[in-house]
C-alpha cells in the first residue's frame, strides 16, 4: 500500500480477517489510515488466482527460457530426470536438481513418499507392475492431512508368488 504522505499506519482486513488469505478466492478488502492526524480509506476487492502449470512457469524460467522451450511441461531443463510437469507436482525448482521422491522396501510391499502441494489442476496418481507394461493403480495415503505441503504415499504391497523385479511411479495430469 501507499499512502500520501508516504509511510503511514494502515490496517487492511480482508474479508473481517487481519490474516493474509492464503487460498484462490475473491476477498473483500477494506483498508483505513490509522496514523494520528490522518484520515483516508479505500476499498475494493483482492483476487487471489489458483495457481496454474502456466502461471508457475512464468515465473521460475527467463524468456529465453520460455523462448528455448525450457519451459514446456515435457521438458527437463535442469536435467535431473523429472520434467517440468513433475517439478511443478513436487513444489520443487525446475532449474536445480531435484532428487526423487524416496522409496521404502520391506519384505511384503514397498512404497514412494512425496510432497504434494496445494496446488489447483493437477491430478496425482500412483501405479506399480512387474513389468514396465500393465501398471496397476494404487491408492495414495495422505500422511499429513491439511499441511502445505502435504505428506502422501502410495505403496504395492507384493502378490504371492513375488515377482522378480517391480515397479512403482507417480503419474501427474494437468
Amino acid at each position: 500500500l501507499t499512502t500520501t504522505p508516504p509511510g503511514l499506519s494502515v490496517t487492511v482486513p480482508y474479508d473481517g480477517s487481519t490474516t493474509v488469505p492464503p487460498h484462490p478466492a475473491p476477498y473483500a478488502v477494506a483498508a483505513t489510515v490509522t496514523s494520528s492526524g490522518y484520515t483516508g480509506n479505500a476499498s475494493d476487492t483482492l483476487v487471489i488466482s489458483p495457481r496454474t502449470f502456466e502461471n508457475w512457469s512464468e515465473t521460475v524460467f527467463t524468456p529465453q527460457q520460455i523462448l528455448a522451450a525450457d519451459a514446456m511441461s515435457g521438458a527437463d531443463p535442469d536435467k535431473d530426470g523429472l520434467v517440468n510437469l513433475a517439478e511443478y507436482a513436487l513444489g520443487a525448482d525446475p532449474n536445480a536438481f531435484t532428487p526423487l521422491p524416496p522409496l521404502s522396501v520391506d519384505g511384503s510391499s514397498f512404497s514412494i513418499t512425496f510432497q504434494r502441494p496445494a496446488f489447483t489442476g493437477i491430478t496425482y496418481g500412483a501405479q506399480a507392475g512387474s513389468e514396465l507394461l500393465g501398471w496397476s493403480d494404487l491408492s495414495l495415503e495422505v500422511l499429513s492431512p491439511g499441511t502445505d505441503p502435504e505428506t502422501v504415499r502410495a505403496t504395492f504391497v507384493l502378490p504371492d508368488p513375488k515377482p522378480v523385479r517391480s515397479f512403482i511411479r507417480l503419474t501427474f495430469e494437468p
